[in-house]
């Protein structure tokens, strides 16, 4: 991954484990950065590798490892790949998965959501997975310890939208390819949204004047597709195309 601090004049190189999938800056910090790497089961070429989330407190100059915690990995392995083995076979208490969506919570940026979707060969694109769900895994102290909030329909995880300011403070909004959810974070209790189409392909969204607003973008052979609009975090849809 590449980073700048002169709005793109100069750019400097910095190692992320693995293929890098997701950025996020702290809403509420400007020095901390998250990067979360790839994970992804084994194959000939590259054997299997573990997902990392690192974390910078100095605006990226400096990066550790915050998540899965490497004190209880097995030694015999080295830390980034290993071979024909799942992460819970190398790492006590690590989901199977990879992490695809970061969120700071911006009401208390000492809870970050993790949207991880389950694990593929490298270059498969998704044909070889297994049928696993998607999942939503938290941590309330900053990334000191982790949980595993929800399982999910889906194996892409396409949007996290935090609770506050017009939802529950502990409720997360997620969104899968196939999956719309209000998540209670600290209940694991799941909510099932309607979705205005059968397969999303990508969303987006933020706090308007009125609370969040969710953009999602449907493609189905069917004909239903276009873009949709909710004001109500995802409780009622609108087509916007």
């Amino acid at each position: 991954a590449y980073i700048s601090h002169d709005g793109g004049d100069n750019w400097r190189m910095f190692y992320s484990c693995n293929v890098p999938e997701a950025f996020e800056f702290d809403p509420v910090d400007p020095q901390v950065i998250y990067v979360a790497s790839r994970g992804f089961l084994w194959s000939e070429d590259r054997g299997s590798g573990l997902t990392f989330l690192l974390r910078s407190a100095d605006q990226g100059r400096t990066w550790r490892i915050v998540y899965p915690d490497l004190s209880k990995a097995d030694t015999t392995f080295h830390p980034v790949q290993s071979r024909e083995l799942l992460p819970s076979q190398v790492i006590e208490g690590v989901q199977d998965g990879t992490i695809q969506n970061v969120q700071v919570d911006p009401s208390n940026n000492k809870r970050i959501f993790l949207g991880m979707a389950p694990l593929e060969t490298y270059m498969s694109r998704g044909t070889e997975a297994p049928i696993w769900q998607a999942m939503l895994v938290v941590s309330d102290d900053a990334c000191s310890s982790w949980h595993m909030a929800a399982e999910l329909p889906g194996r892409r995880v396409l949007g996290l939208f935090p609770g506050a300011p017009d939802g529950k403070p502990d409720e997360v909004l997620v969104f899968t390819e196939k999956s719309g959810a209000l998540v209670d974070a600290v209940r694991g209790t799941v909510t099932p949204l309607p979705l205005p189409v059968e397969g999303i392909v990508c969303v987006a969204g933020g706090v308007g004047t009125g609370g969040t607003v969710v953009y999602v973008v449907g493609g189905s052979r069917q004909g239903n597709s276009g873009v949709f609009i909710s004001r109500d975090r995802g409780k009622s849809w609108e087509s916007a195309s």
